[in-house]
């Protein structure tokens, strides 16, 4: 856009001379064609990763060969993902993933796949629409969810029966951001890092049901959980006699058991400080145990998507920007 800009700015002079006095020309082209000097590179390394190693390419694309074959299939014929002339869906879905895969800029995919910035904005944008289609078909409870036993929390005795009717995990987490210069004190929170506060709930295959994501860090999670509860149209409540496990950050009310307060509760403290001594500590235990599964769920999480590893949060767009709120739900659908 700025080069055709440039273009009409120039063929408008008044004075009828068409040269490039600057040499702006010359240099915006040279910029696009600096990443494009072995066509067909791109391809070439998504045939690789494709037909070559599985294991490289679940270390560049964070899944399998099938699975990312998979992918590409799905996103084309359910949710309306395109090739143009010169780049395929594959290479396309690609780029996306070494993104959030591997925490890199748009520079280093346009490098690595010989492809002008433009192109390559322009397709990890197109791959991000079609992810968020995909994001609400998928990041929900699903049929039967709430009616049926998890058959995890029915073979562990050390959970069954006593908690029987939990359905799953709710919490919140929190991913680094670069949030806007005229708002950044709205997303400091409690360590003073700018960061968008996630809440989510998952069942104990360790899969994400709910996700509401964009809350600037400073928002504690108990108004989080509230106005999802209370707005949110596709919050899936737990049903009359079913709750979720919550930590003592969240008040317990019908439908959301936490902890006792004032005792010992974090597995590790049971560790350094011996087994309970009361019934209400042994119920913790047991709670606390039950629970982390949606702390193991986000460590998964952000160990696979390294976009959301503060300390590799390079790539990373503006907390208000779609775009992040996007990559962030469409690594919460991939589990």
């Amino acid at each position: 856009m700025v080069l055709q800009m440039i273009r009409r700015w120039m063929l408008g002079d008044d004075d009828g001379d068409d040269d490039d006095e600057f040499g702006l020309i010359d240099s915006l082209t040279a910029e696009r064609l600096s990443h494009r000097t072995d066509r067909g590179a791109g391809w070439r390394h998504v045939q690789q990763l494709m037909h070559g190693s599985d294991t490289q390419c679940y270390d560049i694309l964070r899944m399998n060969q099938r699975t990312f074959e998979a992918l590409c299939k799905m996103l084309t014929t359910r949710y309306g993902l395109q090739e143009s002339e010169n780049v395929y869906i594959e290479e396309s879905v690609a780029m996306f993933l070494e993104v959030v895969g591997q925490d890199k800029t748009i520079r280093d995919i346009a490098a690595r796949y010989q492809r002008s910035l433009d192109t390559v904005k322009r397709k990890v944008d197109d791959v991000l629409s079609a992810l968020i289609k995909f994001a609400a078909d998928t990041l929900k409870p699903q049929e039967g969810e709430f009616t049926r036993v998890n058959p995890v929390l029915r073979n562990d005795d050390r959970y069954w029966p006593f908690f029987k009717d939990c359905v799953g995990a709710l919490d919140g987490t929190h991913i680094p951001v670069r949030p806007p210069s005229r708002s950044a004190e709205a997303y400091k929170g409690r360590k003073q890092e700018p960061t968008i506060n996630v809440l989510a709930i998952c069942n104990f295959d360790m899969k994400f049901i709910y996700a509401y994501v964009g809350v600037p860090g400073r928002a504690h999670d108990t108004k989080v959980l509230t106005h999802c509860a209370r707005y949110e149209p596709f919050f899936p409540h737990p049903p009359s006699g079913k709750y979720y496990l919550v930590d003592s950050g969240y008040p317990t009310r019908r439908g959301y058991l936490g902890p006792h307060r004032g005792l010992r509760y974090h597995l590790g403290q049971f560790a350094r400080g011996g087994p309970p001594v009361s019934a209400r500590e042994l119920f913790n235990r047991k709670h606390s145990g039950l629970r982390s599964v949606i702390e193991r769920t986000f460590g998964v999480w952000k160990a696979k998507w390294r976009i959301l590893d503060p300390a590799d949060a390079t790539a990373a767009t503006t907390a208000c920007d779609n775009e992040t709120n996007s990559t962030i739900v469409f690594a919460l659908t991939s589990n």
